[in-house]
């Protein structure tokens, strides 16, 4: 007996697959990342197109042309500067002499606030200050302030921002003479991430990346 031919089910008709306008007009595939986040953020700073100066014979450019090609690299890299770590960047010269000058700085303050709350050291610190001022006003011939006057102070009513020097308000007082361990290290972290922030220009050395 002759088997009898199988007749596939009729089709309901085509299935007709229609591209958006997106996606038309798309040149490239997005693809998911083939390296580390790690190894991306090192190298995609340096990725370029190929040219014949590299030693190819020809570049063909068969999606866009290759001035259109080398906006979407570069609109791409910038993007990534936008968002990728610099895993690479180190603390250059400037902020380690930044560094180095502000941990001098700290040193002397912390030791004027010690010589501050000592009776006997601040007397001899007011001396100091007391012959100093003298010494200025005869070189700029000036009349010598007198011993007897002082200024009133009141420190809970003082405006920081309009201290002219944080070692003297005017009293001989410094405007740290009460800080604790907990002032001293919120102070030292808010000048270190400030020189941090204005080096980062400097360290990174990329017009791209300004701050």
């Amino acid at each position: 007996e002759e088997e009898e031919e199988k007749e596939e089910p009729a089709a309901d008709g085509d299935i007709v697959v229609e591209l958006t306008d997106e996606e038309k007009a798309l040149s490239f595939r997005k693809l998911g990342a083939d390296i580390t986040e790690n190894l991306l953020a090192k190298a995609y700073a340096f990725f370029s197109l190929p040219t014949t100066e590299e030693g190819f014979a020809s570049v063909s450019y068969a999606w866009s042309a290759e001035e259109a090609a080398g906006k979407t690299l570069k609109d791409w890299i910038f993007a990534k500067k936008l968002t990728q770590r610099v895993e690479d960047l180190k603390a250059g010269e400037s902020f380690k002499e930044a560094w180095t000058a502000w941990q001098k700085t700290l040193s002397e303050w912390r030791k004027l606030q010690q010589e501050w709350k000592d009776p006997s050291r601040r007397k001899a610190l007011l001396a100091k200050k007391a012959e100093a001022k003298k010494k200025e006003a005869e070189e700029k011939g000036d009349e010598a302030p007198k011993e007897d006057a002082k200024m009133e102070i009141d420190f809970e009513e003082l405006d920081v921002f309009a201290v002219e020097d944080v070692k003297d308000l005017g009293d001989g007082r410094p405007l740290f003479s009460d800080y604790v361990f907990e002032d001293w290290t919120l102070l030292s972290v808010r000048y270190e991430l400030h020189i941090l922030l204005h080096c980062f220009k400097k360290d990174l050395n990329d017009p791209d990346r300004p701050s």
